[in-house]
């Protein structure tokens, strides 16, 4: 609740519209003394048009006018300190509320502005903020504003709805572009980069567009804008999944789903490998022709492979970290050269890491700092959930395996590993059966 004492009351107005950043507060002293007895504080949206506002009330501290109805201002209307809807309703609708700290009264002077509707984003960011504002009239329309660049400072505005975001993205990006003084930043492109670099999202792809009446039904989907002045372009996401299925973002719920697929898309790699490393156990025929090399699995021990696969897990886990303060292409060459080093001490089969290495390039992508389209994205959206799929039951066979194996206290020889046929999967279920059994 708003407080009644003076000094307290603007303050609270400036932590209420604080992540609105097209709000401004503006101070107005009596040019000719120091004394602070008395000033008025103004309350506007940017882009009002103030006319002669600010001299009219200079001429009403050198006169001593206590009362603004006696000035030359017209349609002005006190209001209730405890009204903030009524306050929040003035401002946004290009109203300028004026604050008499002697007085302890606050009053709106209407401008008579009307706002004319484009449909094109402008290079006036201001302009274009103007527009979002007049639609969504409410501080839950958050706008951020950031100046970047190191020699020559750019203006750039990020703006969503507050209740509709994911709070985990909405603190990345907002870090990034706090962190953002680099001079190179002078394009969309540019900047279209660095908010891809966001990888909170399970698919963090922004999209380009000219179009504002698109932005304003994005932003009701509780996608992200970002506005960058003197372009006549605007990026909005991030697309997450069910941004692409159509899904609103409305419920929190989808959010909740959503942070649970982004867990398991990390761990696809690992049940992926675990595929490849159980169908090895079961028959090597299997296996597509390896790529690299034809080497054969040494000793035939489960722990031989369990220990190459957790070698080759641990490896991509760590290289996943390394991507948090890095590029993607540069985890995917380090990774790349781990995991083939290994290769070359004949430790690590071939197979295991080829398929280890397409699963981890495969997560990489989600992160891949380009302008891809969507329809890429719904594509490789729907080859990683094949691959769960298939990485779910890969991994369950290989742990299976493992436990038959360990609990029946025999190594692999290859009478012992290849009983079955390849492909006969029926087979390989009576054979379970009987392990399990016995």
């Amino acid at each position: 609740m708003l407080s009644l004492f003076k000094r307290d009351y603007i303050q609270e107005l400036k932590d209420h519209f604080s992540d609105c950043n097209d709000i401004i507060f503006e101070t107005i002293y009596h040019p000719e003394t120091s004394s602070k007895e008395r000033y008025f504080v103004l309350i506007y949206q940017e882009n009002t048009c103030l006319d002669n506002i600010k001299s009219v009330l200079l001429e009403a501290l050198n006169n001593k006018i206590y009362h603004l109805d006696e000035t030359k201002l017209h349609g002005i209307k006190e209001i209730s300190l405890k009204n903030l809807d009524l306050i929040e309703k003035k401002i946004f609708s290009m109203e300028v509320l004026v604050y008499d700290t002697l007085t302890g009264i606050i009053s709106s002077i209407p401008t008579f502005k009307e706002v004319k509707t484009i449909n094109e984003v402008s290079l006036n960011i201001k302009d274009n903020t103007l527009q979002l504002r007049n639609v969504i009239r409410t501080p839950k329309l958050k706008i951020k504003s950031y100046d970047i660049g190191e020699s020559t400072k750019t203006n750039v505005r990020l703006i969503y709805q507050e209740e509709l975001v994911n709070e985990e993205i909405q603190n990345d990006i907002h870090k990034s572009l706090k962190r953002c003084t680099l001079s190179s930043v002078m394009s969309m492109d540019d900047l279209h980069n660095i908010a891809s670099g966001c990888n909170r999202s399970f698919l963090p792809v922004f999209g380009q567009t000219t179009n504002l009446n698109l932005i304003k039904k994005e932003l009701d989907k509780g996608h992200f804008v970002i506005f960058m002045d003197g372009q006549e372009k605007a990026l909005i996401g991030p697309y997450n999944l069910f941004g692409l299925l159509g899904l609103s973002l409305n419920n929190y719920p989808y959010l909740f789903i959503e942070r649970i697929i982004k867990v398991i898309a990390i761990f696809i790699g690992l049940f992926l490998s675990g595929l490849v490393a159980s169908l090895y156990l079961y028959h090597p025929s299997l296996m597509p022709y390896s790529l690299l090399s034809n080497i054969n699995i040494q000793d035939n021990l489960v722990l031989n492979l369990s220990i190459q696969f957790i070698i080759i897990e641990v490896i991509l886990l760590l290289i996943k970290l390394l991507n948090q303060f890095t590029k993607s292409y540069l985890t995917i060459i380090i990774g790349a050269l781990s995991l083939i080093s290994l290769l070359y001490t004949n430790f690590i089969n071939a197979d295991i890491l080829l398929f280890s290495l397409i699963s981890f390039i495969s997560i990489n992508l989600l992160s891949i700092e380009k302008k891809l389209n969507e329809a890429f994205y719904i594509i490789h959206l729907i080859v990683l959930i094949l691959s769960l799929i298939l990485g779910m039951l890969g991994f369950a066979f290989s742990v299976i395996f493992t436990i038959i194996f360990i609990s029946s206290k025999k190594v692999f020889d290859q009478t012992y590993l290849y009983p079955l046929s390849p492909l006969d999967f029926s087979s390989l279920w009576n054979y379970l059966k009987g392990k399990i059994v016995k």
